[in-house]
């Protein structure tokens, strides 16, 4: 696998944004990579996500995929230059999986309807 991108009808592809982890220690005394992020307009909201295990160098461990393995990770994808009412128009988003022959594998995610009121949140 090359990449993995977010695909907007009608728009550009979106490649993953790289997000710098660090340690948190949880309850249990155990450390985890996790990242911060921060939504909203001030007075802003911060979210610790533990566990994060951003997917790029996970794609850059591998050389070659067996059909059917599977690949633990997360990313982000920053869809910028958009209106919320522009944003608020999308109905799905497809994530596409790139081989290095240009073959596609696609999964359409459809827009939850708390999803854009959160939306409404941050542009706010």
């Amino acid at each position: 696998m090359k990449e993995v991108v977010l695909r907007l009808k009608g728009r550009q592809d979106i490649d993953s944004t790289v997000l710098t982890t660090g340690q948190v220690e949880t309850p249990k005394s155990e450390k985890t990579e996790s990242i911060m992020v921060q939504l909203g307009s001030p007075p802003r909201a911060n979210i610790v996500l533990i566990g994060w295990k951003d997917f790029r160098p996970i794609l850059g461990e591998y050389k070659t995929l067996s059909p059917g393995s599977v690949l633990a990770g997360s990313a982000a994808f920053v869809i910028d230059g958009m209106t919320i009412d522009q944003f608020k128009q999308i109905k799905t988003l497809e994530l596409v999986a790139i081989d290095f022959a240009g073959n596609e594998a696609t999964k359409q995610i459809d827009i939850a309807p708390q999803w854009l009121a959160q939306a409404g949140i941050a542009f706010g």
